[in-house]
């Protein structure tokens, strides 16, 4: 069971790791860039940064919607909204971000070896 107070706290906590994973997903957008920049006729790697920007774009996407959803919450707790509701919410929310974190990592992992293989 969680309270309103150590929810909105793991919601600030929530927000600065999607706050990050934004700054990350920037930084992995230049990278691009400097990938495509170095060598635009290589048809192979350009469908690579083709997949990788869409993958960029489907996790930006999901980054807000769940950035969304933390805030919605939080104007549930300024309205009052029932505790039962918000902490069920709130663990959805939280294996939402659980599997988006895992799923991040996973394609961090396969960005930063392209990246490394294409400078």
């Amino acid at each position: 069971m969680y309270n309103i107070e150590e929810i909105h706290k793991d919601h600030i906590q929530w927000k600065r790791k999607l706050d990050f994973y934004r700054d990350e997903i920037s930084f992995f957008f230049k990278e691009l860039n400097k990938v495509f920049d170095k060598d635009k006729e290589n048809l192979q790697r350009m469908e690579f940064i083709d997949e990788y920007e869409a993958i960029l774009e489907k996790k930006q996407e999901q980054l807000e919607s769940i950035y969304q959803q933390i805030n919605d919450v939080e104007k549930s707790i300024a309205e009052g909204e029932s505790s039962i509701t918000l902490q069920k919410v709130h663990h959805q929310l939280s294996l939402d971000l659980h599997k988006f974190h895992r799923a991040y990592l996973k394609m961090k992992q396969g960005f930063k070896m392209f990246a490394a293989h294409n400078h």
